[in-house]
């Protein structure tokens, strides 16, 4: 009795029961059904997790091309403001049927819609957080709606700043300035035709010329006084000498 008493409490089935509570006190290393669960729970948060970090990583790269249409699109149409291509006014504003996609992956925000926008109304977008509303609007400022006008001025203030890596040291009156693109665009067309003009080539004297009417532009929007401006600017905002000094990186959200 004694003998098959102890070959009951060894077998594997009653210890994965509860082996202790027949008084069996052989140790046992496979895992109980409940250790089983939080193994599998345990994998199911680690994939979740992976799947959502890898979401975020979407999500900040096209962000990160976004943006950089965006800057593209402003110095076209700056550049076009400053040649004089882009003259005249738009009475009616209409795209194509396009679709906006969730930058975070899924489903899209928008499908099969377009925009008509008639000149001297003002349009408002209403909607629940994450509904597309800012989206909309870095996808229209980007110009990947078909049908937008791509030399149409449009002027877009972010929600948030992201910080791109060419940023991440300037100063806050460095990066406004950087704001002011026609600014930017005229000096380095000064910058370039002063290095042609000193040369010896054929093009030299139509480089002076050039840089003539750009030193005149120049001179008309006050740009040698433009970082005082931006720095009387910034102080009246409430920004202290201590923070005008630090580069963006070291500022929080709200002063960005």
């Amino acid at each position: 009795l004694a003998k098959k008493r102890e070959e009951s409490l060894m077998d594997p089935k009653l210890k994965r029961r509860g082996g202790a509570a027949f008084g069996c006190n052989a140790e046992d290393n496979e895992p109980d059904v409940h250790s089983k669960a939080a193994m599998a729970k345990a994998r199911l948060e680690a994939k979740e997790a992976e799947k959502r970090e890898k979401a975020a990583e979407q999500a900040t790269k096209e962000q990160l091309a976004m943006e950089a249409e965006l800057a593209e699109a402003r110095r076209r149409t700056a550049r076009a403001r400053l040649t004089g291509e882009a003259v005249g006014s738009l009475s009616v504003i209409e795209t194509e049927p396009f679709d906006l996609p969730n930058p975070g992956g899924g489903e899209n925000l928008l499908e099969d819609v377009w925009l008509h926008l008639v000149a001297g109304h003002r349009y408002g977008l209403i909607g629940r957080n994450g509904k597309g509303k800012s989206t909309l609007l870095r996808w229209v400022a980007s110009r990947r709606a078909a049908g937008l006008p791509q030399l149409m001025s449009i002027h877009y203030v972010a929600q948030e700043l992201p910080l791109a890596a060419l940023h991440e040291d300037v100063s806050p009156v460095d990066m406004v300035l950087a704001a002011d693109i026609e600014r930017e665009l005229l000096m380095e067309e000064q910058h370039e035709l002063e290095k042609i003009s000193e040369g010896d080539s054929v093009e030299a004297g139509d480089a002076a010329l050039k840089l003539g009417s750009v030193m005149e532009k120049l001179v008309a929007c006050d740009a040698d006084n433009a970082p005082a401006r931006a720095r009387s600017m910034l102080i009246s905002l409430g920004f202290s000498e201590a923070l005008l000094s630090r580069p963006m990186k070291a500022l929080s959200g709200g002063w960005r």
